[in-house]
């Protein structure tokens, strides 16, 4: 087992590379276009806490969590539909006959 497990964040930053990897306890660090360095690493979940191998799905985040952690974080929840007003109905039917014909 590793003496240290890192919690890792993109940090923006300016010039070349638009952001790095940074550890939130240490000094370790890596820039952006070798991310290859850090998958397979083990690293904290931001959401539990829990230790997991960083993959590609995690390297997308900007505090990488684990799968159970980003696939319940993703859910959207439900909305009622709206009630359209008369005037708002035939307003989007018009943009809708306007896009038909400029096919």
């Amino acid at each position: 087992m590793p003496k240290h497990i890192h919690k890792i964040y993109k940090q923006p930053t300016e010039g070349k590379s638009k952001y790095m990897w940074k550890c939130t306890d240490c000094a370790w660090f890596v820039h952006a276009g070798l991310e290859y360095v850090i998958v397979g690493k083990q690293v904290y979940c931001w959401n539990c806490d829990d230790i997991f191998q960083m993959d590609e799905r995690a390297l997308s985040q900007i505090k990488p969590m684990c799968f159970d952690c980003s696939m319940t974080a993703v859910q959207v929840p439900i909305v009622e539909p709206v009630n359209e007003t008369e005037e708002a109905q035939k307003e989007r039917e018009r943009i809708a006959n306007m896009l038909k014909n400029l096919k």
